[in-house]
């Protein structure tokens, strides 16, 4: 899998979502393998859910960020409908990004041991707001698929 990171993530503090929650305020764009995806504005992050608990041992660290916002918005779309392939974009995304080997496979391990309830939960309540995937190109003559959220209002909100 290859990750390519096009922006950094322009967040700001959102406590309506929880104490620890951020919200998008720019678009944040990355690529995996030839697929672009494009997180809008508006979407929040927790920054992959990482609990209390594990923040005191091992705190946020700028070389999980994209990974953890990227890794939050494919869970959300149903990516590939496949947890492995969210799961994967965020151990290699981490790589990309300098995340020493350890705190990849400490997240890999979190993610083996509550993903799946989330995964779930998030196929369950957040169908309306997957897009048909669309043609677009990065470079001429290179097929490429965009994933947004159609018909987000902030009203809404994200699950």
């Amino acid at each position: 899998m290859k990750v390519v990171f096009h922006d950094m993530p322009v967040t700001r503090v959102d406590p309506s979502h929880g104490a620890r929650c951020f919200e998008l305020v720019a678009p944040f764009r990355f690529q995996v393998d030839h697929d672009l995806i494009e997180v809008p504005v508006a979407f929040w992050t927790d920054w992959a859910s990482v609990g209390l608990a594990a923040s005191i041992i091992s705190p946020i660290h700028h070389t999980i960020c994209r990974a953890a916002l990227g890794h939050d918005f494919l869970y959300f779309v149903g990516y590939r409908d496949s947890q492995r392939a969210c799961d994967d974009f965020i151990y290699e995304a981490m790589s990309v990004d300098g995340a020493m080997l350890w705190r990849r496979v400490v997240v890999r391990i979190g993610l083996a041991i509550g993903g799946k309830s989330t995964w779930d939960r998030y196929r369950r309540e957040n169908t309306k707001w997957v897009q048909t995937p669309s043609l677009n190109s990065l470079r001429e003559g290179q097929p490429m698929t965009k994933l947004t959220i159609n018909n987000f209002r902030k009203s809404d909100g994200f699950v």
